[in-house]
């Protein structure tokens, strides 16, 4: 084939999406199919024209594809299922094949044996209340709840998901949404909770930044969490806010891995935002500076626009740069800063 107009790369790829309908129809036989694959079995080969109709699909249009295959066949499409060209396309693009099947949010359990449409539904509602309950649950604690402190809920997130941090995800949990939830003060602590509170407030200070809770011993911890409610609400007694994960319980497995490889927490602060505390001249001044810039410029700076002397003391402090702009309350502009 010479290469195509645009007009008949179009017209190719409308006759491939019609071609694989009739491949996914019962009333295909072994030769129609056969005959069909055939067809196409040149797109599978390396070619200019090949190569043109596989990129004009896109993404979008590839898991539109998988979707209608879903609703034709009644069950998430297996491999075998859909044109062997087509299939290709699908797998490059994506990857895997259930890597394919999850973006299009079908069941990864495809082919005739799979989970069918009316089971696909209904498992998507029981996970839609699990997800809320699941929020529901993290409001009542005030913090990103253990997969411990959940009682049955955690056998219905482990139906529908291999960690802990992607039923967190999904759920649209994390430590920021959790960090606005409002603590409370408490006016009738004990003298031995005001005496906890005033070692974190020293520990704080040692350490220059808010402690982890565990850097705190249980014996100060605990009594805190049963008097305040929570660690985030301890904190809150003496204007601190805790350290935020930015990805918490990214390795907490809830399938067979959680046997192999047992999550035990993190000590590293590289993945996490934590405020400093008696901050000295030169970190303020350099804290100043960035602050300076934005206001200027309407974006942060690199660490590369940063004098090396500032640079070098920020992130001595910080640990990252992410967190050297958390200091000025800037986490989501960072995200986005020149979008």
């Amino acid at each position: 084939m010479n290469k195509l107009t645009n007009e008949e790369l179009k017209r190719l790829k409308n006759r491939l999406v019609a071609d694989n309908r009739i491949y996914m129809s019962e009333e295909t036989t072994g030769a129609k199919a056969e005959e069909l694959e055939e067809r196409w079995k040149w797109a599978q080969k390396s070619s200019a024209v090949s190569t043109a109709l596989e990129n004009s699909f896109s993404d979008e249009q590839l898991i539109f594809i998988i979707r209608d295959a879903t609703g034709v066949l009644n069950h998430s499409p297996s491999q075998k299922e859909l044109l062997p060209a087509l299939r290709d396309f699908i797998k490059r693009r994506f990857g895997k094949w259930p890597y394919a099947l999850t973006k299009a949010g079908v069941a990864r359990s495809a082919g005739k044996q799979g989970i069918t449409c009316e089971q696909q539904i209904d498992n998507h509602k029981e996970k839609m209340v699990i997800l809320s309950k699941l929020r529901e649950k993290t409001k009542a604690m005030g913090h990103v709840p253990h997969p411990h402190q959940v009682g049955s809920l955690k056998r219905g997130v482990e139906k529908y998901f291999d960690s802990w941090y992607e039923a967190l995800d999904a759920a649209g949990i994390n430590s920021f949404t959790v960090a606005g939830f409002k603590g409370y003060k408490i006016d009738n602590l004990t003298e031995d909770d005001l005496n906890r509170l005033e070692y974190i407030k020293n520990k704080a200070k040692e350490l220059g930044r808010v402690p982890t809770h565990m850097e705190i011993p249980c014996e100060i911890k605990k009594p805190l969490i049963k008097s305040c409610g929570s660690w985030r609400n301890a904190l809150f007694q003496i204007g601190m806010i805790p350290v935020i994960r930015r990805k918490p319980f990214s390795r907490t497995y809830l399938d067979h891995r959680s046997r192999n490889n047992p999550h035990t927490h993190n000590a590293s602060l590289h993945n996490c935002y934590f405020k400093l505390v008696n901050i000295d001249e030169a970190t303020a001044a350099a804290l100043k500076n960035i602050k300076e810039f934005y206001c200027v410029h309407n974006y942060f700076p690199s660490k590369d626009e940063v004098p090396v002397d500032q640079r070098t003391l920020l992130i001595q402090q910080c640990k990252t740069w992410a967190n050297v702009l958390y200091q000025l309350g800037y986490v989501e502009e960072y995200i986005n800063k020149k979008s």
